[in-house]
């Protein structure tokens, strides 16, 4: 596929249909007119960027198609594949509703598309819809430009969208998959998971970000502290380490167990030296103070 070729060609079309104005829907049904197709002769898409419907939202849906039917017809183009004859390429949640509703037909536009165009309009229709978790939008772009060697710049000229938006998206990918999980279950925002993109310690600060309810400018800064801040140690001179080194590091392990935060010793050769206790939130100061004070009270 030429630059040029995908520079002139928008995603979504067709998607008028759907999601356009009346005059472009009576300019649809000009050369494709709506169809009423049996339930059991349509397939979900293959190109479909959605991996999960969320049930609540679904059943609003169904409620609504009980009432008032569908009113909006689904897109689909012909397949021969099993017992399918159509595969859906925009309206799968409309579709899912119909069959839970008890309808056995569903209003359709058929259309013959290339896979291409099924990915694009599918993708192109719920990125309006809003419809995507932040992943699904990730992969969906992922795959126009694995599959079908879209560059970033032909997705943000086609979508409308920042070059650095799309670079972005698909940056998710490469978080750790217990981050990507809480990102998708809507634990944690596109904007917190960023901030975590390059972090090698992106799992403790998941935990920490969602034990203490952190905004993303606050998940941004504690990035910032966290990687600022020296590795683990226990230093110690050779005279102490030779008599002292046994009992420092179990006081350094008791401690950290006991106060659950980063500890570091730092030994002179006098027996003198500082003890740092690193926190990362004015909750995690007051549990420190706490203990502390309990001890001494």
């Amino acid at each position: 596929m030429s630059q040029s070729s995908i520079a002139n060609k928008p995603l979504g079309r067709g998607l008028s249909a759907l999601l356009g104005s009346d005059s472009l829907i009576k300019t649809e049904e000009k050369n494709q007119s709506i169809q009423t197709l049996p339930i059991h002769e349509l397939a979900a898409g293959r190109y479909q960027p959605r991996e999960s419907f969320d049930q609540e939202p679904l059943d609003s849906l169904i409620a609504s198609v009980r009432e008032k039917g569908v009113i909006q017809p689904i897109l689909v183009r012909p397949v021969y594949q099993g017992l399918a004859n159509y595969e859906i390429v925009a309206g799968e949640r409309r579709w899912r509703a119909a069959q839970e509703a008890g309808f056995t037909e569903i209003p359709a536009i058929v259309r013959d598309m290339t896979d291409l165009e099924a990915l694009e309009t599918g993708l192109i229709e719920n990125i309006q819809r809003h419809d995507l978790n932040p992943l699904e939008e990730s992969q969906g772009f992922k795959r126009l430009m694995d599959e079908f060697q879209y560059t970033q710049d032909d997705l943000a000229r086609s979508l409308g969208k920042s070059r650095s938006y799309i670079a972005n998206s698909v940056r998710l990918l490469s978080l750790h998959d217990e981050v990507k999980k809480a990102l998708k279950e809507g634990r944690i925002t596109a904007g917190h998971a960023r901030a975590l993109i390059n972090s090698e310690f992106s799992q403790e600060l998941l935990q920490k970000i969602i034990r203490n309810s952190l905004n993303v400018r606050q998940t941004e800064k504690l990035v910032q502290r966290t990687h600022a801040r020296p590795s683990p140690r226990v230093s110690i001179s050779p005279f102490s380490a030779q008599d002292h080194d046994e009992d420092s590091q179990q006081l350094i392990e008791k401690l950290r167990d006991k106060l659950q935060l980063k500890i570091d010793l730092d030994l002179k050769d006098n027996g003198s030296g500082v003890l740092n206790i690193h926190f990362n939130s004015f909750e995690e100061l007051d549990n420190l103070l706490s203990k502390i004070m309990s001890q001494v009270s």
